[in-house]
């Protein structure tokens, strides 16, 4: 975990990993480009917000792969469900 605390911003990085689902890497590298998912907390005008690059929507750039589609949109649900809980 990143932690950056100055006057302009104050931010967590945070990178989340489904173990069961990075092994789609050893599959194919360019799942090493989206997997882990990396989520960062940050504060704006006094509001904590929550924020992450969805999986898929990366991953459409890189490939093409079914398989890794599937897995994506899988980490996706999984990942926005937590953000969700978590707000």
């Amino acid at each position: 975990m990143l932690e950056n605390k100055n006057d302009a911003v104050a931010y967590t990085l945070t990178t989340v990993c489904y173990c069961i689902f990075s092994l789609a890497s050893l599959l194919d590298c360019r799942a090493s480009r989206v997997l882990p998912c990396r989520i960062s907390v940050y504060s704006e005008e006094g509001k904590t917000k929550i924020g992450m690059i969805k999986p898929k929507a990366l991953l459409e750039v890189l490939s093409n792969s079914e398989s890794l589609m599937k897995i994506a949109e899988e980490v996706e649900a999984i990942t926005m469900e937590m953000i969700q809980e978590a707000k």
